[in-house]
């Protein structure tokens, strides 16, 4: 799962002794630079889900983890030790209920050759080596790659293809739909119960911009680069559900960082007014609880994101959570 929207599969290869990447949305195996190399992807997180465990798998899928700019620069949302551990002890869940000591056993042992692969970057530098040119997104139609910024390195190729070029132009931008009310509802009324009376001001303050200018893009583009902005909305607070519910999408940019982003700029945000003001309306009804958290001052983040990517390819960010927090319930398993 990569959290820059895209799923895939990986499948173990007994001959290989390793997970390939497969996408059979491409027609593609064994290409995990694919989408950072061909599509143009800033990946952050790659997360594997399958029956018999949870593997961040990010380094099979870039060739530029730790350098100046690179993956690790993108990878703000939670602590590293944090998202091994959990994903070991999700991986320790799963495979508490399998009786089979044997297959267990030969778990234990793909599970060492694994992460012996992805600390030495083993598949990333293989692929790097080959020196093949890696296309685009092939998939969907030119407009919505396009707005996706799938194109690739020279998104002019697809403009020779006959046709092409004479529709790019009328690309149409979408419009923001938010979740049914009663939804919205529920998200703010969750927020008012939980967060602390400041992390209530930046959430009210975020969410009465882009209500009072809903075109103005600088508003509907909130930057989790800015420490108070990310405590507010993060921290417990369920301050990302409510996001979400109204509209917004969480993407990494190369620039910013983790963004949330209520549509691209210029899209019709009209839909989404009605919900930022039940929103606000919930808000203000509640009260808030707990620590206190942090205000915003002037000048502080609302900016813009592209998200990252695993044996099953994902791609969406994960609340950061608290000390002693418990692991997130595990997704549905993809086949090993």
């Amino acid at each position: 799962m990569d959290w820059t929207d895209h799923v895939w599969t990986e499948c173990w290869s007994d001959a290989q002794n390793r997970w390939l990447h497969c996408d059979s949305c491409e027609d593609v195996c064994d290409k995990p630079l694919l989408y950072e190399q061909g599509w143009g992807k800033k990946l952050s997180y790659v997360v594997a889900f399958g029956k018999d465990g949870v593997v961040d798998v990010t380094r099979r899928y870039t060739a530029d983890m730790a350098g100046a700019g690179g993956t690790l620069t993108r990878r703000g949302e939670v602590d590293e030790a944090w998202l091994k551990t959990s994903a070991e002890r999700l991986t320790g869940r799963l495979r508490a209920a399998n009786g089979d000591v044997r297959r267990r056993r030969l778990l234990d042992q793909r599970d060492t050759e694994e992460q012996r692969e992805l600390e030495s970057g083993a598949a990333a530098v293989a692929a790097a080596a080959s020196g093949e040119a890696l296309p685009g997104r092939q998939t969907g139609s030119l407009a919505w790659r396009a707005a996706r910024g799938e194109l690739g390195a020279d998104p002019s190729v697809a403009a020779e293809t006959p046709g092409v070029a004479a529709s790019a132009p009328a690309v149409t931008l979408p419009s923001v739909k938010p979740f049914p009310d009663d939804l919205v509802a529920a998200a703010a009324n969750r927020v008012a119960s939980s967060a602390s009376s400041d992390q209530l001001d930046i959430i009210k303050r975020l969410l009465g911009n882009v209500l009072t200018e809903p075109s103005n893009d600088k508003f509907r583009r909130i930057k989790m680069s800015n420490a108070k902005i990310a405590g507010a909305i993060g921290g417990g607070s369920f301050g990302k559900e409510l996001l979400v519910a109204l509209g917004f999408v969480a993407k990494n940019d190369a620039k910013d960082g983790l963004l949330f982003v209520l549509g691209p700029g210029g899209a019709d945000v009209s839909l989404a007014v009605p919900a930022l003001k039940l929103a606000l309306e919930r808000l203000n009804a509640g009260g808030g609880g707990g620590e206190a958290g942090s205000g915003v001052g002037a000048g502080s983040g609302v900016g813009a994101v592209t998200a990252a990517t695993g044996n099953m390819g994902i791609s969406s960010p994960a609340p950061a959570p608290a000390a002693d927090a418990a692991p997130a319930p595990a997704p549905a398993p993809a086949p090993a």
